[in-house]
């Protein structure tokens, strides 16, 4: 998804941070009982890898929900998660994926991206959510993104990334 339809949700991402009511702010990890985890989907391993981090914060007694995205349609793909395609988006930029629709409605205690990339999508579904703290990868321009960022290496592994997010997100009281 390149061009002008990538410009137009980059101008809605601008909007949405300039005009944002959503009262954020730090969350005790202990407290937070609703989670989501949104990353885009770019390997099975690394589905795999973000379900086991699903199943250790159900574990530790929250509820979590993951959406992926998945910047091109792939038939062998199975998806057995909430998910949308970077297709689902107008020329102009809306939203025409009910998944993503659904979650941007939701208001999570904490909502935690697991990527190590980010593209216009994933900063307009990081600026467009109502979840009290947003998590993710440091980016110097995108700090207004997430209440929470994290210095990562380019060659990091979901397994890694996910263990660190963990670590430190216990670590706030």
């Amino acid at each position: 998804m390149l061009g002008l339809k990538e410009k137009f949700i980059n101008q809605k991402t601008k909007n949405l941070i300039s005009k944002s009511k959503v009262d954020r702010g730090g969350m005790n990890f202990e407290n937070a009982e609703f989670v989501a985890i949104f990353y885009t989907q770019t390997s099975e391993s690394k589905d795999g890898e973000i379900q086991k981090f699903c199943d250790q914060l159900q574990r530790e007694g929250k509820t979590v929900e993951l959406i992926t995205y998945i910047p091109k349609r792939k038939e062998e793909h199975a998806v057995k998660i909430a998910s949308f395609y970077g297709d689902e988006f107008s020329f102009t930029g809306e939203v025409k994926s009910d998944a993503l629709r659904d979650f941007l409605k939701k208001k999570y205690d904490l909502l935690i991206h697991c990527d190590l990339e980010k593209d216009a999508v994933t900063k307009f579904v990081m600026a467009k959510s109502k979840a009290v703290m947003r998590v993710g990868r440091y980016f110097e321009e995108e700090a207004k993104l997430y209440e929470l960022m994290f210095v990562l290496r380019d060659d990091e592994k979901p397994r890694q990334m996910c263990a660190l997010f963990h670590q430190y997100l216990k670590a706030i009281h």
